[in-house]
């Protein structure tokens, strides 16, 4: 359940516990608030850990946290080419992503637009990692910029 959804359940629980007098109801009420607040808490500490472990956010919903691997780091690995500039990042869905994909820009060293490359990944659950690759064959490719992050 996403953090959205579970402050609009929250919202409408309020709304309905001050029209109910019930001991019962209010208990129940009490245990979903607490389980909430122990979920946000839990994402919460489990973004911190990412951002010190060097991850940075990717999309602007805040679900997806990726960071660039460099060979000799434990979850690198080679896009499989012999020539062509191959970026290696790994991301990690903090809810899941029944499908994730990413595009980026493959810029040359002046910032401008030379090519564009793509990956995509399938069904990963809450707080997965996955190792996505971006290669460009252009010559003089120089640094990548993320442009889409879809997370479904």
């Amino acid at each position: 359940m996403t953090l959205a959804m579970l402050v609009l359940a929250s919202t409408l629980l309020v709304g309905c516990a001050s029209e109910s007098t019930s001991g019962e109801e209010s208990a129940a009420l009490a245990s979903f608030r607490a389980e909430m607040s122990a979920e946000a808490e839990a994402q919460d500490a489990e973004i911190a850990q990412l951002e010190r472990a060097g991850f940075t956010n990717l999309n602007t919903s805040g679900t997806v946290y990726s960071k660039f691997l460099d060979q000799g780091d434990a979850n690198y690995t080679d896009c499989g080419y012999s020539r062509g500039v191959c970026s290696v990042i790994e991301v990690v869905a903090i809810n899941g992503c029944s499908s994730l994909y990413v595009e980026a820009n493959i810029e040359n060293s002046n910032g401008v637009v030379i090519d564009w490359a793509n990956d995509s990944v399938q069904n990963l659950g809450a707080g997965d990692h996955a190792v996505m690759h971006f290669t460009s064959f252009e010559s003089g490719a120089a640094r990548i910029q993320m442009s889409e992050v879809n997370c479904r």
